[in-house]
């Protein structure tokens, strides 16, 4: 791990950082506390903060400790800018169903950790070499962001990717959006998609989306640059 924090706390903050998101992976980041580490390590909360520094430079290691993880699944340099991109993509998107609650992070007022904003940047990179300049450029990558933040938001709400908040009954019995059962007589489509629910499968359902979101950005690319 690349750490964020001072060189001479590295070592023991380290091991904090991993159990902290270990427990926020687990029990979900609002229930993460400084009092759960501490007794994690038999020690005290304050003790803790010694070594990690105030909450937002804790959630930037943990960050930066998931992000250590991603892998783009398209290396080589000779591929289209459009695989490249949709490796990174695939890159994050993996990362954030390995630590879910870097979900939740990355909403948080607190600085992006060097590996995400590394990623990042990597994207832009490769919608500059598409053509996008500009605005247009600001507009394509919040597009993409916008995209896998639409995916990583279900992580935290336990459907991993189905669309929209539908979601069924253990028992498949009823349809729910957003945690509300709703009358199927009353929302007849939603009811017809009821029905395929248990057939969809995530990863499907991203890819498909993955491959209209590069087809979409390849028409948009400035004609200047094409």
């Amino acid at each position: 791990m690349i750490s964020t924090l001072p060189a001479k706390e590295r070592l023991k903050a380290s091991e904090i950082v991993r159990v902290a998101l270990e427990f926020a992976d687990r029990d979900g980041l609002e229930n993460l506390s400084m009092r759960k580490v501490a007794a994690h390590f038999d020690a005290f909360p304050m003790g803790i903060y010694h070594h990690v520094g105030d909450k937002a430079a804790l959630l930037t290691a943990m960050q930066e400790l998931a992000f250590q993880e991603f892998t783009n699944s398209t290396e080589d340099d000779g591929e289209s800018w459009e695989n490249q991109l949709a490796g990174l993509l695939r890159g994050y998107r993996k990362v954030l169903l390995d630590h879910p609650s870097v979900v939740a992070m990355l909403a948080q007022p607190a600085p992006f950790s060097p590996t995400a904003l590394a990623i990042r940047d990597q994207i832009a990179a490769e919608l500059r070499i598409a053509g996008f300049t500009g605005v247009s450029l600001i507009r394509a990558f919040s597009m993409v962001m916008s995209f896998i933040s639409a995916f990583s938001v279900g992580l935290t709400q336990h459907w991993a990717g189905i669309p929209f908040g539908l979601s069924l009954h253990s028992d498949y019995s009823s349809v729910q959006v957003d945690g509300s059962v709703v009358s199927p007589r009353k929302y007849p489509n939603l009811e017809l998609m009821r029905r395929s629910l248990p057939k969809i499968d995530a990863d499907d359902v991203f890819e498909w989306g993955l491959e209209l979101l590069l087809h979409g950005l390849a028409l948009a690319v400035p004609a200047r640059s094409r």
